[in-house]
């Protein structure tokens, strides 16, 4: 748990870092006016350069913050290519198979598998079953934000396609 908190604080550190070092090389190199002109001819050539995602949730943010959670979290049991099984099963594709349920079902899975098996959860029952009642590792300290960030990494690693998890 304080190995993904650092990680994760380490990494906004280095964001925030390049973030600043870029906006202080912009002023030392562009003037006001400068600046301007050049947001004007982005405008005018590639449309608005507003985003509808902040960027703490843009795809690439949340790309690499779920990779570095897969390898820290799931990499031990789960395949690096997303459609072969190994310890565990292939991640690829787990939101649709979770599909009937209500998204929160998969985040409790992911979070404490065993409650969701003692609890009856038919599709938790299921999986235990297909897997010769092998024990998932119960994560916890994933937050929904997290989880999102492993699916958007396991969805681009498994079909190259980027989305952002709303």
């Amino acid at each position: 748990m304080r190995l993904s908190i650092l990680l994760y604080t380490l990494y906004s550190l280095v964001l925030l870092v390049f973030i600043f070092c870029g906006l202080l090389l912009q002023m030392v190199l562009f003037s006001p006016e400068e600046q301007q002109a050049e947001e004007e001819e982005m405008a005018a050539c590639c449309g608005s350069m507003t985003h509808t995602v902040p960027a703490e949730d843009s795809v690439e943010v949340q790309y690499d913050l779920g990779k570095a959670l897969f390898k820290n979290n799931c990499a031990t049991c789960h395949n690096r290519n997303m459609r072969d099984d190994m310890t565990g099963p292939a991640l690829g594709g787990a939101e649709e198979r979770w599909s009937p349920f209500p998204k929160a079902d998969l985040y409790d899975w992911i979070r404490n598998s065993q409650a969701m098996i003692a609890e009856g959860h038919p599709r938790a029952v299921q999986l235990v079953e297909e897997w010769d009642h092998s024990v998932m590792s119960s994560f916890p300290n994933l937050g929904d934000a997290e989880i999102d960030a492993i699916l958007v990494y396991v969805d681009y690693v498994e079909d190259g396609v980027p989305r952002v998890v709303e």
